[in-house]
């Protein structure tokens, strides 16, 4: 399995590849900013609740990630 992805893409494309991502990142950032933090000891449906009552006019607040069980990143 390793050796068909080593050959899906070069080192060089790779490294383009994640300068291009980069950039694109920094931009959607100035267009529109936000934050994201790391909530812990909840379960991911208490967080859920929350962000929903934390959504005010035009800013939404989500669930970005739900890295491990006790650990859910906001934006």
């Amino acid at each position: 399995m390793w050796e068909e992805l080593k050959s899906a893409l070069d080192f060089r494309d790779a490294l383009w590849l994640a300068r291009k991502r980069g950039e694109l990142m920094a931009s959607a950032g100035e267009i529109s900013p936000g934050g994201m933090a790391a909530i812990l000891a909840l379960d991911t449906s208490e967080v859920e609740q929350i962000c929903k009552k934390a959504c005010i006019g035009n800013s939404l607040v989500q669930i970005a990630n739900d890295n491990c069980p006790g650990q859910v990143v906001i934006s």
